[in-house]
């Protein structure tokens, strides 16, 4: 916007800038839902006016443009408390950019590796959150998402030891109490 009260400001004048900055040339104001992130230089221009001992002139200012990082959508997956085979934690998320940290946020068991993004459920292993986090240059803000890993317990039929009966017992027998 002008800057009104400004000293020595003359109004009327233009606005431009270096590639890529949605710049409006007549108010000055920045589009940051257009803009791409960078360094830009920004200039006023005034022409001469005579009648108001006006000359023309610039001034530039440098202005920079922060990105806003994005770790993505969250999402998750169920499987087996047995299951051996390692979860690619990005492929979980998705829309993230590159360059973030991976932490596990709750959960126990199973082997987590921040390094790689990978997880590796075992027996006895509990749900899971992993956070994938992306540090923000100020005055842009940390983004995080979170990769679920949701362990489903095996299901054991059981152990059945045996038993031996007669067969003159009148009785009938439930084999589900035998199995342990």
């Amino acid at each position: 916007p002008t800057p009104t009260g400004v000293p020595g400001f003359i109004t009327g004048g233009t606005y431009s800038s270096t590639a890529g900055l949605s710049l409006n040339a007549s108010t000055g104001e920045i589009d940051l839902t257009t803009s791409i992130a960078g360094i830009y230089t920004i200039t006023y221009s005034v022409g001469s006016n005579p009648a108001t001992c006006q000359l023309a002139g610039s001034s530039t200012a440098n202005i920079t443009i922060n990105p806003q990082p994005v770790a993505g959508i969250s999402g998750s997956i169920t499987v087996c408390e047995s299951s051996v085979a390692p979860i690619d934690l990005f492929s979980l998320i998705s829309g993230e950019q590159s360059g973030g940290t991976w932490s596990r946020t709750t959960g126990a068991g199973g082997t987590f590796n921040a390094a790689a993004g990978t997880y590796i459920p075992a027996v006895g292993a509990t749900t899971g959150s992993f956070t994938y986090t992306l540090t923000g240059t100020s005055p842009c803000v940390n983004s995080s998402s979170i990769a679920t890993v949701n362990i489903a317990p095996c299901r054991v039929a059981g152990s059945f030891s045996g038993v031996t009966v007669s067969l003159s017992k009148v009785a009938t027998i439930d084999v589900f109490r035998l199995i342990g």
